[in-house]
């Protein structure tokens, strides 16, 4: 996922004002970061154990961002 994407969108989603929520940055981004939180829950509910290392990546997206 690009970088200045992530941010972008989080940038509009985070500064409280009304946006469209189906634009296709914006589901590109949350597309992505639902994929990302499923495997990290497969990946938990399999092992039982949380690696949280699978949730960054080379953005500094925290966990608390994504809402996983």
């Amino acid at each position: 996922m690009d970088e200045q994407l992530i941010k972008k969108v989080l940038a509009t989603v985070n500064a409280g004002e009304p946006y469209d929520d189906v634009a296709p940055e914006i589901t590109a981004v949350r597309n992505w970061a639902l994929d990302l939180c499923r495997q990290y829950n497969f990946e938990y509910y399999r092992t039982g154990k949380a690696d949280l290392a699978m949730l960054k990546t080379l953005f500094a997206v925290t966990p608390a961002q994504l809402s996983c």
